[in-house]
């Protein structure tokens, strides 16, 4: 994930939050900072908190998605 909004600050919330495998309980909360990155197994439940009814504008997050190729499946569609 990177963190792209210019300006952030604290009080505008937004932060990445990380949960044990039965979401019971958060193992870690990464605030929204601008220019930052994190990088993550996507399977780890995670979910962002709301922002603050007093942020000027909404928090964008560009997210990016690899996926390690299935080389069975791939195999079995050469001709």
């Amino acid at each position: 994930m990177y963190d792209i909004n210019p300006d952030w600050r604290n009080e505008y919330y937004g932060e990445t939050i990380f949960y044990d495998d039965t979401m019971q309980e958060a193992t870690k909360s990464v605030l929204y900072k601008q220019n930052r990155s994190i990088l993550f197994d996507g399977t780890t439940p995670h979910s962002i908190r709301p922002t603050s009814h007093i942020a000027p504008q909404y928090r964008f997050t560009l997210g990016i998605f690899f996926q390690q190729p299935n080389f069975i499946e791939e195999t079995k569609n050469i001709t």
